[in-house]
């Protein structure tokens, strides 16, 4: 993973973010462009945890994995936690990491602002 912020924000952030996190810091080179500098690499994270995987889900992504992976049979009164529950008790974390990965990448239109800096 790695976090991208600005001058200002730096030391905060260094000090915040787990150390296998990189950090690249954005500073304006005029005229509406910017520039992005490689502040630290990121790494393994060798403590992930399924439980914290999934909660990278959405609700609706975390039930149709559930339903469809698993064969869930829903029920009205599941929540967003229990699709999560059901989900970390048959995936280990190596397992799981590529699932969430593809359904994060999959995600369209998830942002509402058209700028972007490239």
């Amino acid at each position: 993973a790695y976090c991208v912020v600005g001058g200002r924000h730096i030391q905060s952030v260094l000090n915040m973010i787990p150390s296998w996190w990189g950090v690249y810091l954005i500073e304006g080179s005029g005229e509406g462009s910017y520039e992005f500098r490689l502040i630290r690499r990121s790494s393994d994270n060798e403590a992930k945890k399924p439980s914290e995987i999934v909660k990278l889900l959405w609700k609706e992504e975390a039930k149709l994995l559930a339903i469809n992976s698993l064969g869930i049979k829903l029920k009205s009164k599941y929540t967003k936690a229990h699709f999560y529950d059901f989900i970390v008790g048959n995936y280990d974390a190596e397992s799981i990491t590529p699932i969430v990965s593809q359904i994060l990448l999959s995600r369209a239109n998830w942002r509402t602002t058209q700028n972007t800096l490239l």
